[in-house]
């Protein structure tokens, strides 16, 4: 509240329209870099239908899977980049798909543990998400005929067939993230929706092109 009242007082001692609008947008421009100053996500808490005991989703989770491990589906129009990010706000026409690999926490983050911290209200600790590999399977241009895929696009298709013919509920779920995120955020957030359906969901993150500057809109 104290810093709304600060910025008032700043653009009521500036004269004319256009001093207020440039005041404004920069304060504006400000608090929206302060906001996705964070890079890492971390694991929220439970949800309540995990805390109260009665359900548990893990038990669904084949042992291979007891690990801390998550392998999720992507489509992305942004650019491809060389960077850690890589994929960059920059976009085009064509979508890009492939499988990102993301862990909870250390990579030698022990089951059982993550299995409790993940299923009481109270936790102990902090688990960051962390994005390792990206491997793009292939694209599909504006032009491309769905008909005859490419090689790569059959891959994409078949093992995401593959995924909802082995999960317990045999559907699939595309994860849409909001606005000014970059596609680490969109991978990131749908991990956690995998994660807490027991590893049980075939998901796609779609990481549209939101470009973190409010400016752009």
């Amino acid at each position: 509240m104290n810093s709304f009242l600060i910025n008032n007082s700043l653009i009521n001692s500036f004269h004319g329209r256009n001093a207020r609008c440039l005041l404004a947008a920069a304060v504006l421009s400000l608090l929206t870099t302060l906001a996705y100053a964070r890079d890492v996500l971390v694991l929220p808490p439970a949800p309540e239908a995990l805390r109260s005991g009665q359900l548990d989703l893990f038990d669904l989770t084949p042992d291979n899977e007891k690990n801390n491990k998550i392998s999720l589906f992507y489509a992305t129009q942004r650019l491809a980049t060389d960077k850690k990010a890589h994929y960059k706000k920059k976009y085009d026409n064509t979508l890009r798909v492939g499988l990102a690999k993301l862990y909870i926490g250390p990579e030698n983050l022990d089951w059982d543990l993550l299995h409790s911290e993940s299923s009481s209200a109270e936790r102990t600790q902090e688990f960051d998400i962390t994005l390792k590999s990206v491997d793009q399977f292939g694209e599909l241009k504006p032009d491309d005929s769905l008909d005859q895929l490419s090689p790569g696009m059959k891959t994409y298709v078949d093992q995401i067939n593959a995924a909802i013919a082995n999960n317990a509920f045999k559907n699939i779920t595309i994860i849409v993230h909001g606005a000014f995120n970059s596609f680490y955020y969109a991978v990131a957030e749908a991990a956690q929706y995998q994660f807490y359906t027991g590893k049980q969901v075939a998901v796609i993150a779609y990481s549209w092109p939101a470009v973190p500057n409010m400016l752009a809109y």
